[in-house]
């Protein structure tokens, strides 16, 4: 085995790589998918245009192209075999059900939120029905006393619905994340019915074992949260972690830390590895016949192999962990072979197996900061240093250079750099991969060696708790469309690469695109309104070419946190927009529960309200409060004034929007009678855009209303199913017979109105549809 292989062709790895990936991500472009036949009948052409691509002319060119459609075909045909999240679970219905918990339950408040396979169901005639459905479920007031496990089997009757998410522009896309990890949809139980815990340990084999080494954790006398923080690590149990921790983590830049992906499995098994192949050295002294057998190549990669996959396994083998041991697999099996390929042409080979594996990896942030990592450290990687001294230096340059690489990449996923995270992660990845990592997995054999694991993993914590405090460690970032990222990406990588010679600065011009790049705001003059799609709630943005207004704040959410914090603030900041006022429309939490999140993200913002507070900046939206931002007109008109005792939507900041092309009114919850009283002197509010006052409710849009109002949309922010039934049947019929254009954030996403085009209203969902997600319906 001395003669090393080396692998050539017409196509290099890593454009036969970009030829992959790029076939992947149009195909996951598409809106709909194509029969299963059509995707089959191209996949096998495209494989026999790549076997025959060196009789052809253009033999590289011709193989990229085929690659491309393999990978577009193979694609299609994977997604194919995926019901869409529409079709998994009966739609809005309570069910009877038994089936088990597979996660840890997550406390929230006053219950618990978990993963529940339904294993069968009550049918019609009383009889159980065999079936299988994958949920999510939420126990709001859990009964005092009862605590659900991992592997018990349950009895519930479950209120459930397919799984839908928040559809809003440069948002999270959850319907993607539960369509790929084949979620059925999500319930809460109906705690009017009653409820059982049939049997414990009923999760399986697995399950059993996962359980019973968190219990054993958990019965040690070491911190709570060290506690959670070794769970996390080990058992990839991450239901224990606090707020602050996660506070603490990301201000640090090391939330990836303690989720279990490719870093840890890697130096898990470069620790396995180095021990193996010494173990080997030793026996080789006293059995060399054996040792010349059993090549330590062969015995240590494989033996690394195996317990990086003990280790998946017991972390839970999720989606991240598979991909990133098929990954370590490759590399070992290149290593066992003998196979001599560039570091780029590994890369590229193990990106093109992982997304065969999981087609649906590229769309995840871990993927391509992962592999953008890997190629930045290979790209910066200096000579080999002699000395302590010099390897360390060369550790820090090397580190210092990949966390300037890897920014666009996490300007564009994630919206924020952490700069604190350049110096501590320099520490702190091989402070827990190397020295706490070994000790957790040990205390799973020997429970003593956590106390040790704990003496180890208690300064690091302090020294991140206390890092939190120093103010900037986090910067949110505008994040740039995917063609300026990667362009400065680019540019970093060349200028970061050593040996470049003082070319290298000539990369720092390909950043600037995205340095420079911002959303495009409204021309001066004229307004852009949003809605956002919040659940049951109302959340307005109002747009100048200068100036953002936030009518109403959202939700706050049972299972903890708001809208405001979840859905608003991550697009607001990677969208490089300032709030300059807010608008507290009225007290009703479905309107002001993320009030504190954004008051506390925009502190020198203006607050109009119809109630008291203690803000600084605070006026009330009295009628005739009025001013101008960029030639738009902004007044209140409503209340007159405010009254203590009145009921909280009759005093609800109604705000009038006049653009040149065109104006918007913002009505919060107010009801028939505040429509009545605001007629009279106000005939001349001919509306483009329309807000329906309290979420459609009957107790609002009156016909004289909407008559005198005109208006060409009506937009309604009202939660899928939600259990007011709004919009009101009636309401909706007063629209129909009006002949007025309605839009619902239900069933649209977010909507998008702009006043120099008031004909058109967009709805997110028809205006980037994918075929996992849910119809505008």
């Amino acid at each position: 085995m001395s003669d090393q292989v080396v692998w050539e062709g017409s196509v290099t790895q890593a454009w036969a790589a970009i030829a992959w990936l790029s076939g992947l991500g149009l195909q996951q472009q598409q809106a709909s998918l194509w029969p299963t036949a059509a995707y089959a009948v191209g996949l096998v052409l495209a494989l026999w245009v790549w076997l025959w691509r060196e009789r052809l002319k253009w033999p590289g060119v011709v193989a990229s192209l085929a690659l491309l459609s393999m990978a577009w075909s193979y694609s299609g045909v994977r997604a194919s075999f995926k019901p869409a999240l529409a079709e998994r679970v009966p739609h809005a219905q309570s069910v009877v059900v038994r089936g088990v918990i597979t996660d840890w339950p997550q406390a929230m408040r006053d219950g618990a939120r978990f993963r529940f396979l339904v294993q069968a169901r009550l049918d019609a005639s009383g009889e159980w029905q065999t079936i299988e459905w994958p949920l999510k479920v939420s126990w709001y007031r859990m009964p005092a006393g009862v605590e659900p496990r991992a592997g018990d089997l349950w009895h519930w009757t479950l209120r459930m619905r397919p799984a839908r998410g928040h559809r809003n522009p440069g948002g999270v896309d959850t319907e993607l994340r539960d369509w790929r990890d084949g979620l059925a949809g999500v319930a809460y139980v109906q705690a009017k019915y009653p409820s059982a815990r049939l049997a414990q340990g009923q999760g399986g084999r697995l399950l059993s074992v996962r359980d019973a080494l968190r219990q054993r954790l958990l019965g040690t006398p070491l911190p709570a949260r060290v506690h959670a923080w070794l769970a996390a690590l080990v058992l990839g149990d991450r239901s224990l972690l606090r707020e602050a921790d996660w506070q603490a983590l990301q201000a640090t830049g090391t939330a990836h830390l303690l989720s279990v992906s490719g870093l840890h499995i890697t130096v898990w098994a470069g620790l396995a590895w180095a021990w193996l192949s010494l173990t080997w050295s030793v026996l080789a002294r006293w059995w060399p016949d054996w040792a010349q057998q059993y090549p330590r190549v062969v015995l240590a990669s494989g033996g690394a192999l195996l317990l990086a996959l003990a280790y998946a396994i017991l972390s839970g083998a999720a989606i991240p962990v598979q991909r990133a041991w098929l990954m370590l697999a490759v590399v070992m099996a290149l290593r066992v072979i003998n196979v001599r390929w560039p570091p780029h042409g590994v890369l590229a080979v193990v990106a093109m197996v992982v997304t065969a594996w999981d087609p649906w990896a590229i769309s995840q942030a871990g993927f391509w900061l992962s592999f953008v990592a890997v190629a930045a450290l290979g790209a910066v990687a200096a000579s080999r240093a002699e000395g302590v001294l010099a390897r360390g230096a060369q550790l820090w340059r090397a580190q210092w250079r990949m966390g300037w690489v890897l920014m666009p990449v996490s300007a564009w996923w994630l919206g924020q750099v952490s700069w604190l995270g350049f110096v501590v992660n320099l520490l702190a990845i091989p402070w827990v991969t190397v020295l706490t990592l070994p000790l957790a997995l040990l205390g799973l054999v020997w429970v003593p060696v956590w106390s040790l694991a704990h003496w180890v993993l208690t300064p690091l914590i302090e020294v991140l708790m206390w890092l939190t405090q120093i103010s900037g460690g986090v910067t949110w970032v505008r994040s740039p469309p995917a063609m300026w990222a990667l362009a400065a990406m680019l540019g970093l990588w060349w200028a970061m690469r050593a040996g470049a010679g003082c070319w290298r600065w000539l990369g720092l011009v390909w950043v600037l695109p995205a340095l420079l790049w911002r959303l495009p705001p409204p021309p001066h003059g004229e307004v852009e309104v949003w809605a956002w799609d919040v659940g049951q709630g109302s959340a307005v943005l109002v747009r100048t070419a200068n100036h953002n207004l936030l009518f109403d704040t959202g939700p706050a959410y049972w299972s903890g946190g708001d809208a405001a914090a979840r859905l608003m603030l991550p697009v607001l900041r990677r969208s490089g927009m300032d709030l300059d006022a807010v608008v507290l429309s009225h007290q009703d939490q479905d309107h002001i529960g993320g009030q504190a999140s954004v008051l506390r993200a925009y502190p020198q913002a203006q607050v109009w309200s119809s109630f008291a507070m203690q803000e600084p900046t605070h006026q009330p939206c009295l009628a005739g409060r009025s001013w101008r931002w960029d030639g738009v007109h902004f007044a209140f008109v409503h209340p007159q004034r405010l009254h203590p005792g009145r009921a909280q939507n009759d005093q609800s900041c109604v705000l009038l929007v006049q653009a040149r092309g065109g104006q918007a009114l913002l009505p919060g919850d107010i009801g028939v009678a505040q429509e009545q009283a605001l007629l009279p002197t106000r005939l001349d509010w001919r509306t483009d855009l329309l807000v329906a006052a309290h979420h459609g409710s009957k107790t609002s849009s009156s016909e004289a209303w909407l008559r005198a109002l005109s208006p060409r949309w009506v937009w309604v922010q009202t939660g899928h199913d939600n259990r007011y039934q709004h919009p009101s049947p009636v309401v909706q019929a007063r629209w129909a017979d009006l002949g007025l254009k309605v839009h619902q954030t239900a069933q649209c996403g977010a909507l998008r109105w702009r006043s120099d085009a008031p004909q058109l209203s967009w709805c997110e969902r028809e205006r980037n549809p994918h075929h996992w997600s849910a119809a505008p319906n």
